[in-house]
């Protein structure tokens, strides 16, 4: 051990004896240097720049992630700052929704649920409710707005418990309408995502104005909006935009225009010159109006006219312009 020392200092000493003619008048001499260097080597344990054994001591430190989850603890979380009640519950996802690794959409999401997946409940977080569950054998965390008691029912499950001729579920203060009574859309399996949405947002005994605003207020409130869609096809846009909960102007479009029809309004496309924006006109009420569910124009347009539509201006901070309509009346019904 000694001789290495040795051997290391007198290595040191001599390269910065040799190196004394590259230094400028302001640097130090090279004594100085030399002395500096050799007080640090000799301080230094000899064994600190040795490769580390491969073996673990007994009393060392196991990280996390090398032990199997605890489905009842939440092994999958990726931080624990934060507190969950144990619950031993079964329930429903009431629509598609993410499964996260953590009680918040700032967790990374590992998977998904689709309508009417059932799922082992077993805690609820304590700041926010979202509930843990058992997901692929692991943990997840699901939000308390998608996870329902029953099965969100099918038309002819629901029609049995309905007694009632205008179309209410009998039974508590559920008035949600039944999924037979609604108009296709020419696809069953878009009808079925647009029932999981409905059969939750409106009931038979409210408006035609509100049941368009909770069309309104669903569509632009969880459809958020990235990247761009092909147009021409509303259907297939709608199953996109219901299933991955997200898309363009088009794609707010078709969902809307989805959820209108099965609820039996009469609506259409409107569209700018340029066909770079797409948004709905819904006849309620007997009248005409303009409806557009894409975010990001500075307030809401919820059964304007065609007026409100002509004269309106957004400026955007975005693309540093004021953005228009400038859209196409060819083929679309009068407003009041």
């Amino acid at each position: 051990m000694t001789k290495r020392k040795h051997i290391v200092i007198l290595t040191m000493i001599a390269v910065s004896l040799s190196c004394t003619a590259c230094g400028g008048d302001d640097g130090p001499s090279s004594s100085e240097v030399s002395l500096s260097h050799a007080v640090v080597l000799t301080a230094a344990p000899l064994n600190s720049a040795a490769p580390r054994s491969s073996s673990m001591p007994e009393n060392s430190y196991a990280p996390d992630a090398l032990t199997e989850p605890d489905a009842s603890s939440g092994g999958n979380e990726e931080s624990c700052d934060y507190d969950v009640s144990d619950l031993n519950a079964v329930k429903y996802a009431r629509e598609y929704v993410n499964v996260r690794s953590g009680p918040g959409s700032d967790y990374s999401k590992i998977g998904s649920l689709s309508q009417n997946d059932q799922v082992k409940v077993t805690g609820r977080a304590d700041d926010n409710g979202w509930y843990r569950i058992v997901y692929d054998g692991s943990v997840g965390f699901v939000s308390d707005n998608y996870l329902v008691d029953e099965k969100i029912g099918e038309p002819e499950a629901v029609a049995e418990k309905s007694q009632d001729s205008d179309d209410r579920v009998s039974g508590g203060s559920d008035t949600r309408t039944l999924s037979s009574s609604r108009a296709g859309t020419g696809s069953a399996e878009l009808d079925k995502l647009c029932d999981g949405i409905l059969n939750n947002i409106v009931s038979s005994d409210m408006s035609e104005r509100d049941k368009a605003y909770a069309v309104y207020t669903w569509v632009s409130g969880n459809i958020s909006y990235r990247g761009t869609s092909a147009t021409g096809d509303w259907v297939a846009g709608a199953k996109t935009a219901l299933t991955r909960y997200s898309g363009d102007c088009y794609a707010f479009y078709s969902a809307s225009r989805a959820l209108l029809t099965r609820l039996g309004f009469e609506n259409t496309e409107a569209k700018s010159y340029t066909e770079g924006h797409f948004w709905n006109m819904v006849k309620v009420d007997g009248s005409w109006w303009h409806f557009d569910t894409t975010p990001g124009w500075g307030t809401e347009r919820f059964l304007w006219t065609s007026d409100q539509i002509n004269n309106y201006s957004y400026y955007s901070e975005k693309y540093g312009k004021y953005i228009t309509y400038k859209w196409n009346p060819e083929g679309c019904p009068a407003t009041p």
